[in-house]
């Protein structure tokens, strides 16, 4: 498959350019270290959180809650908090608020590209229109960009927050399409989660390379490695890799170095 027709760039933030996984999973055991004097209960709070957690992200989009967490993650943040500290016997708002904000805090400070992204992001930038598309709260996501000082790159930003839905919601990708003026075969997608990244922009037409990243796992699952199995059925992309320099080595040749 030929990509010397790509000519615009639509890219994923969290765990494709950044590690957000890995700086969230090192924030929170380092805030529960902070609190929790025992090895025992600092593990036992780690189970509970993630067990938590992993509840409210599955169910996030379908609850009651999805509105409030468009705007801000904070009523979503201080509720795991909560309960994880209820089911401890430690129900203090006053710690729930303390802990919840030194994890957000922290976690921020923590997130970093993945070793090649910048340069990666610079040498794109300097031959296609790129844009981006986020999932997650507007307060976050801005957060995120603003630090990795990112926006600069970007001639669209499209965020799940802003828009009032996310990443696979097929009006994602018909915004995307109708502000970057080519043909779908024009276009390139560049994300890490097959689900909401890969799947939808592959059906509408466009050319995606999906990027699989060894720490590419939601840490509250507790798996000792990222599943990246296609579901049956579903389309694959047009290029798989591990890292991006990979697709830039396709970019520039024009065919996919798979």
């Amino acid at each position: 498959m030929k990509l010397d027709s790509i000519k615009y760039i639509y890219l994923d933030l969290d765990d494709t350019l950044c590690t957000y996984w890995c700086s969230a999973k090192a924030a929170l055991l380092e805030v529960i270290d902070s609190h929790f004097p025992t090895k025992e209960e600092s593990d036992k709070f780690y189970n509970i959180w993630c067990k938590k957690f992993d509840y409210i992200r599955r169910s996030l989009k379908t609850s009651e809650w999805y509105k409030l967490y468009l705007e801000s993650e904070t009523p979503i943040r201080n509720r795991v908090f909560q309960e994880a500290l209820e089911e401890l016997g430690k129900d203090s708002y006053e710690l729930t608020t303390i802990m919840s904000t030194e994890y957000k805090n922290k976690r921020l400070e923590l997130l970093d590209f993945f070793p090649e992204s910048l340069d990666f992001l610079k040498a794109i930038h300097s031959k296609y229109q790129l844009g981006l598309i986020t999932n997650g709260p507007k307060d976050i996501q801005r957060d995120k960009i603003k630090k990795l000082d990112i926006e600069q790159y970007f001639d669209k930003i499209f965020i799940e927050g802003e828009m009032g839905f996310g990443k696979p919601d097929e009006r994602v990708f018909q915004l995307a399409e109708e502000h970057a003026p080519y043909k779908k075969s024009e276009l390139l997608m560049i994300g890490n989660a097959y689900p909401q990244d890969i799947r939808v922009p592959t059906q509408r037409g466009w050319k995606v390379a999906w990027i699989q990243r060894s720490t590419d796992m939601p840490f509250s699952l507790q798996l000792t490695k990222p599943d990246f199995t296609i579901p049956q059925g579903c389309p694959k992309p047009a290029i798989i890799v591990n890292n991006l320099n990979s697709i830039l080595e396709s970019l520039e040749s024009g065919t996919l170095n798979v």
